[in-house]
């Protein structure tokens, strides 16, 4: 008989639901588990396959059941991973089949990939870092960890991310530019320069408002 597969969400909110139902969705016709872990306790959710275990302090894995952090927020994102890390707790990757992922991309454990993304020849992602639906990034692009990239965002060619970035929706970093740990790039932003850490990016062409 085959052992149900098993996914624990952590995180409740929307995007935790949306990654569900992806994974759902994936799966139909399969036997699969899907465990929720959020500090707020059960989600309002509508997905019924969703069942609520506990916090996340509490979260407990079965053996070979796939981890993913679920939340929006770079900062939160960072410190879950951390606390699953010293808990002994490895992330997993979740790659929606409709992404586009060259072979010779690097993702690293604890990114998810949503569908109609393009991550394109020798680009890096680093650890624990969530590309939304309908993004590019460009050949040789390496981005950090804990980063968020929101939907409809392009990160050109041999464009570098730092760690723990923010990146709103239809935001681009032009070829080869660079942007600093801990920034955030708001919502249409263009970045034609290169940006050192902290920096708080807005407009066309961006300016630093930090």
């Amino acid at each position: 008989m085959q052992t149900a597969k098993q996914f624990s969400i952590i995180g409740g909110g929307g995007f935790g639901l949306e990654v569900a139902g992806y994974i759902s969705d994936i799966h139909q016709g399969t036997s699969i588990i899907l465990n929720l872990w959020d500090d707020l306790g059960p989600s309002q959710t509508e997905h019924p396959g969703l069942t609520y275990q506990g916090s996340i302090s509490d979260i407990a894995l079965q053996k070979d059941e796939t981890a993913l952090v679920c939340i929006g927020d770079c900062d939160t994102r960072a410190r879950i991973a951390i606390l699953l890390r010293d808990k002994g707790i490895k992330l997993g990757k979740f790659i929606h089949p409709a992404a586009v992922v060259s072979s010779q991309a690097s993702i690293a454990p604890g990114c998810i990939v949503l569908p109609f993304s393009c991550i394109s020849l020798s680009a890096k992602m680093g650890w624990n870092t969530v590309i939304n639906s309908h993004v590019g990034v460009g050949h040789h692009a390496v981005l950090g960890e804990h980063c968020v990239i929101s939907p409809q965002s392009l990160i050109a060619g041999r464009a570098q991310i730092g760690d723990r970035v923010f990146m709103g929706s239809g935001a681009i970093v032009t070829p080869g530019k660079s942007v600093g740990h801990n920034s955030k790039i708001s919502a249409g932003s263009v970045v034609y320069r290169n940006y050192a850490d902290g920096a708080f990016l807005s407009g066309n062409p961006s300016k630093n408002y930090s």
